[in-house]
């Protein structure tokens, strides 16, 4: 169930680790969140929903590798796109290997999103993506 408050009204912590889930085709990552004078939310927590996900990935401390152009994707979380991003053409390159005709009948354009939490990053391929913030029970 989805919450009634706005995202604009809640920013996520910087000090808060990254819960990512993965299935098919969907990645979700979960964050602690602080409301605009930077006190803890204790009640809910942000959730971001990577649409048509296609490869995702957990990274440690200072190891992502995007030294490209970046552009903060919300105002309120520290979500970039990664332009010109050497991980999509690595998979792209990977992909069109083992499926030679895969973009005759994938369509979709692909953005590297990175998110970064208190110590590690999350870097995503999907086409979009949505943020809510959710009670914390919710999964």
């Amino acid at each position: 169930m989805e919450s009634k408050f706005s995202a604009r009204s809640f920013k996520q912590d910087p000090q808060s680790n990254l819960s990512i889930t993965i299935s098919e085709g969907l990645c979700g990552a979960t964050f602690s969140l602080w409301d605009l004078d930077d006190q803890d939310v204790t009640t809910h927590k942000g959730r971001l929903i990577f649409h048509d996900c296609w490869a995702a990935e957990y990274l440690g401390v200072k190891m992502h590798t995007c030294d490209r152009p970046s552009e903060l994707c919300h105002p309120n979380i520290f979500l970039s796109a990664i332009g010109e991003s050497q991980w999509l053409a690595n998979k792209i390159q990977q992909r069109a290997e083992i499926y030679p005709t895969w973009l005759t009948w994938d369509k979709r354009e692909y953005i590297h999103y990175l998110l970064q939490g208190h110590d590690h990053w999350i870097q995503v391929l999907a086409r979009s993506f949505e943020f809510q913030i959710v009670p914390w029970e919710s999964r």
